[in-house]
């Protein structure tokens, strides 16, 4: 089993790395790596930009791992979030949920690694 990642890369932002599909606990504990990780960098009055791959995950099957993601993505602490989805289906269901509950213009998705970190960096 390939683990999640959640550090600080060499450009200064917060990558977060989901490898493969996901259970409930393993959403929640890398949610919690990434708030300790974000309050270290608002300690150093440092924004807090957040590449989140999930490029690993091909969908969202489990209701609950969706409501624990989506419950997160609500109190997550972030100036910018870029969340790499190759698969569609994925995109789509945190663009919804991004338009029609967080409505926050400073989430964005991304079908590469490469566009999200250029926008994160803009």
């Amino acid at each position: 089993m390939v683990e999640n990642k959640s550090f600080i890369n060499e450009k200064g932002f917060l990558q977060v790395v989901m490898p493969q599909e996901q259970t409930t606990d393993s959403v929640k504990a890398i949610v919690n790596k990434a708030t300790e990780l974000i309050g270290q960098l608002r300690n150093q009055n440092r924004k807090v930009l957040i590449l989140v791959d999930i490029s690993g995950m091909s969908t969202i099957l489990s209701t609950s791992i969706r409501q624990v993601g989506f419950s997160l993505l609500k109190e997550v602490d972030f100036d910018r979030l870029a969340i790499v989805a190759p698969a569609k289906i994925v995109r789509y269901l945190v663009d919804i949920f991004n338009r029609t509950i967080l409505k926050n213009p400073n989430l964005r998705l991304f079908d590469t690694l490469e566009a999200a970190e250029a926008w994160l960096l803009s």
